[in-house]
């Protein structure tokens, strides 16, 4: 059995198409990637070297900060970009960039992966009893919910996954510095709806998707840095469960 995951709530690299060239010294091309940890200077950094030419934006991202990922969607909507993934696109990369846009492209042994959004936390810690916790996040839960609206999106899609990587504490042992004073332990790391799941939720996607546990290990031997990963691979066309359980504290004084 993997370990616990603990859930808790970097600049991105840009490049334009375009061998040799900085993104800022191309003044049009119809695609751009965006690598690493989603954040704000990623994003303003993308508002920088898009175009009006710019079709497609091709990402490989662990995810990041939620408002950033919104951000980014954002843009992604506005602006009717092709999403492509190469690698992986987990967190808020598939919550808030892939799920939101209009069309999604998954190339061969890519994983795009879902676990815990804010407003998942807030239902979770309400279940819980603490809502002194959950209300840390109802800010953020509010902005997910009303971009999912505006996105024609399912909010089953913000709570589903949280429970399918089953949440096994909290805990409100987190950096000093953090803006949130609570964590999830989890079972898993993240979770991969079957693609009859996504496809129902209006997530419709082009290309591969992992279709068993074997297709699942192919594509984490190609991405070596998700081996730390657990992955929960849901293998058939899964019932939506958005429900939210009472989960116990981590520990006393926790």
């Amino acid at each position: 059995m993997k370990r616990p995951t603990l859930l808790a709530s970097g600049l991105a690299t840009l490049v334009a198409c375009g061998a040799g060239q900085s993104p800022s010294s191309i003044p049009s091309q119809d695609s751009v990637t965006i690598e690493g940890a989603i954040n704000d200077a990623g994003v303003a950094r993308l508002r920088q070297v898009i175009t009006a030419d710019t079709k497609t934006l091709v990402v490989n991202s662990p995810g990041g900060e939620i408002a950033s990922a919104i951000a980014l969607g954002s843009i992604v909507r506005e602006r009717g970009l092709t999403v492509v993934v190469r690698g992986a696109c987990l967190s808020a990369c598939a919550h808030f960039v892939f799920a939101p846009a209009t069309r999604r492209i998954v190339e061969p042994y890519a994983i795009i992966g879902f676990h815990g959004t804010a407003t998942a936390r807030e239902a979770l810690l309400h279940a819980s009893g603490r809502d002194d916790l959950a209300a840390e996040y109802a800010g953020l839960a509010g902005e997910e919910k009303h971009f999912y609206a505006r996105a024609g999106l399912p909010a089953a899609l913000l709570l589903v996954p949280m429970r399918k990587v089953v949440p096994i504490c909290y805990t409100t042992d987190v950096p000093p510095r953090s803006a949130i004073r609570s964590a999830f332990m989890t079972r898993m790391s993240f979770f991969i709806p079957s693609a009859g799941t996504l496809r129902g939720m209006g997530v419709a996607f082009e290309g591969w998707w992992p279709a068993s546990q074997q297709d699942l290990a192919a594509a984490v031997a190609a991405n070596p840095n998700l081996r730390p990963l657990s992955f929960r691979l849901e293998d058939g066309p899964g019932a939506a469960d958005a429900g939210a359980e009472r989960v116990p504290s981590c520990g006393a004084g926790r």
